[in-house]
């Protein structure tokens, strides 16, 4: 059934958004219930889509084709090869969901999706970028500045719902490694902007 609603979900994409419905149908996908929604795992000198079935279940259509564009765009903008060059991992990923959320309809984001508006205090700046979001929210954090800031982690310590927690496959991999896995990722993306 979860494979059933996962094609529906990437037939939508391909018509609607044809770059991240091909992009996805050229992913290895996989189904664990280790993680708590879905992420980016590691696949040889690539990347898979790992995907909890129970979670993908309780999502409604928009949610899951959002869901799908939200892991294509961690790939795309490459999070998951940078992310182990900042300190504050949890930091990170607030910051890099910031980012790419931006690019996803609100109505296609699952509850507790992370928003500009998720922290209002902060006046976030549109489409800033990952550093950007990660240095204003470290300098937040360390002045106690964000009450929505310190409820999120304070939740997040005891969820692994924003915590990318496959992405701990990709930190500390030797460069070569890396090298590899972004020269296929860029691959991929120029197959898929070839095909569109």
């Amino acid at each position: 059934m979860v494979k059933d609603q996962l094609s529906k979900a990437v037939k939508t994409l391909i018509l609607e958004e044809p770059f991240y419905g091909l992009f996805i149908v050229g992913l290895n996908k996989t189904y664990r219930k280790d993680i708590p929604t879905a992420g980016v795992s590691q696949n040889g000198i690539g990347v898979q889509l790992a995907i909890n079935p129970d979670y993908f279940d309780a999502l409604n259509a928009d949610e899951r084709k959002g869901l799908l564009k939200h892991e294509i765009l961690h790939i795309s903008f490459g999070h998951l090869l940078v992310r182990d060059l900042y300190g504050d991992k949890q930091l990170f990923n607030v910051a890099a969901d910031l980012e790419i959320n931006q690019y996803i309809k609100s109505s296609c984001l699952p509850e507790g999706g992370l928003t500009l508006e998720s922290f209002p205090e902060l006046k976030l700046p549109v489409k800033a970028g990952t550093k950007v979001y990660y240095d204003i929210l470290i300098d937040a954090k360390k002045n106690s500045t964000s009450p929505s800031l310190d409820k999120l982690l304070d939740q997040m310590d005891g969820a692994s719902c924003y915590c990318h927690s496959t992405w701990d496959e990709f930190d500390n991999l030797p460069e070569s490694e890396k090298k590899l896995i972004k020269k296929q990722i860029e691959h991929q993306i120029k197959e898929v902007a070839q095909q569109t």
